[in-house]
């Protein structure tokens, strides 16, 4: 019975080691009106680890909804490269994201 509990807890403890390993972290950063709805300067997201920018920007509206009438005319850009909100390029660990909104004023 030992050996069993051994072994099976062993096993649970590779499935955590395999799900933690198959995720990565990558900083997202908001300006002007993101900022506002937000309340947040940067944040840390945690996605799957071939996440695409479509998957963490759905994330980040499911967290912050108001965000989402914005998207039509927001400027994303990856590590200082702007992206399609909706493109399926996949993420890196560590990469920064910035959310974008059209800025007014003169």
């Amino acid at each position: 019975t030992t050996l069993f509990l051994s072994v099976k807890a062993c096993s649970a403890w590779k499935l955590r080691f395999r799900e933690w390993r198959e995720r990565m972290k990558v900083k997202v950063l908001f300006f002007a009106l993101c900022r506002e709805i937000t309340e947040e300067e940067k944040i840390e997201v945690e996605i799957e680890e071939k996440g695409t920018i479509k998957e963490l920007v759905t994330k980040v509206v499911k967290k912050y909804p108001k965000i989402d009438d914005l998207l039509k005319n927001m400027v994303l850009s990856v590590n200082l490269e702007y992206k399609d909100p909706n493109s399926e390029e996949q993420l890196k660990a560590n990469d920064e994201i910035a959310f974008i909104p059209p800025i007014s004023g003169g």
